[in-house]
Protein backbone atom coordinates (compact mmCIF):
# COMPACT_ATOMS: atom_id res chain seq x y z
CA UNK A 1 0.00 0.00 0.00
CA UNK A 2 1.23 3.50 -0.82
CA UNK A 3 0.55 6.36 1.55
CA UNK A 4 1.10 10.01 0.67
CA UNK A 5 1.57 12.70 3.31
CA UNK A 6 1.55 16.47 2.88
CA UNK A 7 1.76 19.52 5.10
CA UNK A 8 -0.45 22.50 4.48
CA UNK A 9 -1.59 25.74 6.09
CA UNK A 10 1.71 27.06 7.37
CA UNK A 11 4.34 25.81 9.76
CA UNK A 12 3.60 24.55 13.27
CA UNK A 13 5.62 22.88 16.01
CA UNK A 14 5.77 19.11 15.71
CA UNK A 15 5.12 18.76 11.97
CA UNK A 16 8.40 16.93 11.33
CA UNK A 17 7.76 14.70 14.36
CA UNK A 18 4.35 13.84 12.94
CA UNK A 19 5.76 13.10 9.48
CA UNK A 20 8.43 10.92 11.09
CA UNK A 21 5.96 9.11 13.35
CA UNK A 22 3.45 8.37 10.61
CA UNK A 23 6.15 7.45 8.12
CA UNK A 24 8.24 5.17 10.30
CA UNK A 25 5.15 3.41 11.67
CA UNK A 26 3.74 2.86 8.17
CA UNK A 27 7.07 1.60 6.81
CA UNK A 28 8.33 -0.49 9.73
CA UNK A 29 5.10 -1.83 11.24
CA UNK A 30 2.90 -2.20 8.17
CA UNK A 31 5.32 -2.50 5.21
CA UNK A 32 3.80 0.48 3.41
CA UNK A 33 5.51 2.75 0.91
CA UNK A 34 5.56 6.41 2.01
CA UNK A 35 5.42 9.28 -0.46
CA UNK A 36 6.04 12.86 0.68
CA UNK A 37 4.07 15.46 -1.25
CA UNK A 38 6.07 18.66 -1.27
CA UNK A 39 4.65 22.18 -0.90
CA UNK A 40 1.16 21.27 0.28
CA UNK A 41 -1.79 20.96 -2.05
CA UNK A 42 0.13 22.78 -4.78
CA UNK A 43 2.62 19.90 -4.78
CA UNK A 44 -0.22 17.42 -4.99
CA UNK A 45 -1.61 19.11 -8.08
CA UNK A 46 1.82 19.29 -9.71
CA UNK A 47 2.90 15.78 -8.65
CA UNK A 48 5.85 17.20 -6.70
CA UNK A 49 6.60 14.06 -4.71
CA UNK A 50 9.55 12.34 -3.04
CA UNK A 51 9.76 8.82 -1.66
CA UNK A 52 10.23 8.75 2.11
CA UNK A 53 12.32 5.93 3.54
CA UNK A 54 13.20 4.93 7.08
CA UNK A 55 16.62 6.51 6.50
CA UNK A 56 15.27 9.79 5.09
CA UNK A 57 12.95 10.13 8.10
CA UNK A 58 15.82 9.74 10.58
CA UNK A 59 17.35 12.90 12.01
CA UNK A 60 14.47 15.25 11.16
CA UNK A 61 13.21 15.86 14.71
CA UNK A 62 15.66 18.72 15.32
CA UNK A 63 14.99 20.43 12.00
CA UNK A 64 12.82 23.53 11.95
CA UNK A 65 9.92 23.95 9.56
CA UNK A 66 8.66 20.99 7.61
CA UNK A 67 10.87 18.72 5.49
CA UNK A 68 8.11 18.63 2.88
CA UNK A 69 7.52 22.36 2.58
CA UNK A 70 4.09 23.88 2.86
CA UNK A 71 1.78 26.25 1.06
CA UNK A 72 -1.13 28.20 2.40
CA UNK A 73 -4.23 27.92 0.23
CA UNK A 74 -7.45 29.51 1.41
CA UNK A 75 -10.53 27.33 1.73
CA UNK A 76 -12.48 29.58 -0.64
CA UNK A 77 -9.78 29.26 -3.32
CA UNK A 78 -9.78 25.49 -2.97
CA UNK A 79 -13.55 25.35 -3.36
CA UNK A 80 -13.56 27.78 -6.28
CA UNK A 81 -10.91 25.83 -8.16
CA UNK A 82 -12.52 22.44 -7.38
CA UNK A 83 -9.18 21.37 -5.91
CA UNK A 84 -10.72 18.41 -4.16
CA UNK A 85 -11.88 16.80 -7.41
CA UNK A 86 -8.58 17.65 -9.11
CA UNK A 87 -6.61 16.24 -6.17
CA UNK A 88 -8.63 13.02 -6.21
CA UNK A 89 -7.94 12.52 -9.90
CA UNK A 90 -4.22 13.15 -9.34
CA UNK A 91 -4.23 10.67 -6.45
CA UNK A 92 -5.94 8.07 -8.60
CA UNK A 93 -3.30 8.55 -11.27
CA UNK A 94 -0.54 8.15 -8.68
CA UNK A 95 -2.16 5.00 -7.24
CA UNK A 96 -2.27 6.29 -3.66
CA UNK A 97 -4.20 4.34 -1.10
CA UNK A 98 -4.25 7.01 1.62
CA UNK A 99 -3.38 10.68 2.10
CA UNK A 100 -2.82 11.90 5.66
CA UNK A 101 -2.47 15.67 5.87
CA UNK A 102 -0.95 17.88 8.55
CA UNK A 103 -2.68 21.23 8.48
CA UNK A 104 -2.43 23.60 11.46
CA UNK A 105 -4.88 26.09 9.92
CA UNK A 106 -6.99 26.75 6.86
CA UNK A 107 -6.12 30.43 6.26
Amino acid sequence: MKVGILTSGGDAPGINATIRGVGKTAINNYGMQMIGIQNGFSGLLHKDVVELSDQSLSGILNLGGTILGTAIVSRSRMLTMSWSSIALSVLAGMARSALPGCSPSWD
